[in-house]
């Protein structure tokens, strides 16, 4: 199942925004929810996220689905949060040299909240953006070298190809017989032989092709765009409603009081 539905994607808001105006809207948005430490924030903020990635055409069950993994290491990073950070507040578990109070409870549920919000500002930029139109957008408006920007054209449209082969591996396991039991252990062994098996065959990939793009002449010097990018309205709707989703959640901590930096 698709996150993002290929014709919806192209017809949508999200779709049709060029790729610079989202660089700078998910960059925005990870920073301001990178240096939150709050709570308040974090839920505030995702709820908004999973709103506009609803109205942009993707299915968050879809995407819980797909990145099940991110979002349960969000929730071992909270857990972990609340166990190690500096306990304030009421002691709400103690086993020891393991103690959760609500101080740490309430830094661990903040973590677990913003790394689950910083999830799905990468899925809504991946999702809805066209590898020919990043390369538009890094060369012609943010003026980048071409270097840099054909490798990362190639790493993106590479991004595709990693999770058919995560996909293909899976079914080849399935279908010799391994990682078949639903042992815990045998899950987490298997999810890391399958991680190291695509680690191997994306570095064997990155090799080729860098080889291959160098032959042809790729990075060795200037090079022409063939479709400079276009801004339209939509663009500007799309800036505004993503700097809302930041500006709405941190101003509603701050109205509560809750309010939290790293620094």
């Amino acid at each position: 199942m698709e996150l993002m539905d290929p014709v919806f994607a192209r017809a949508s808001a999200l779709g049709r925004t060029n790729a610079a105006t989202k660089i700078v809207v998910a960059t925005l948005q990870t920073l301001v929810f990178v240096v939150s430490l709050d709570w308040v924030t974090s839920s505030l903020g995702l709820v908004l996220l999973l709103a506009a990635m609803t109205a942009a055409g993707m299915r968050p069950w879809a995407v819980a689905r797909k990145l099940w993994f991110i979002f349960a290491a969000a929730v071992l990073s909270g857990w972990a949060t609340a166990l190690m950070a500096e306990k304030s507040g009421r002691l709400l578990l103690d086993l020891g040299p393991w103690q959760v109070s609500t101080g740490s409870l309430d830094s661990g549920i903040a973590i677990m909240l913003r790394g689950c919000a910083l999830a799905l500002i990468s899925v809504m930029f991946l999702a809805s953006t066209d590898a020919h139109e990043l390369g538009e957008s890094l060369a012609q408006t943010f003026r980048l070298p071409a270097r840099f920007v054909l490798s990362a054209v190639a790493a993106f449209r590479l991004m595709g190809l990693l999770a058919a082969e995560w996909q293909t591996l899976a079914a080849a396991r399935r279908a010799r017989g391994i990682g078949s039991r639903s042992a815990l252990v045998a899950l987490t062994t298997g999810f890391a032989q399958q991680a190291f098996a695509l680690m191997v065959q994306a570095l064997r990939r990155a090799s080729r092709l860098a080889v291959t793009m160098e032959a042809r002449g790729f990075g060795a010097g200037p090079r022409t765009w063939l479709n400079p990018p276009t801004y339209h309205r939509v663009d500007v709707v799309v800036l505004i409603l993503g700097l809302l989703i930041p500006v709405i959640a941190v101003g509603a901590s701050l109205a509560l009081g809750s309010y939290r930096t790293i620094f």
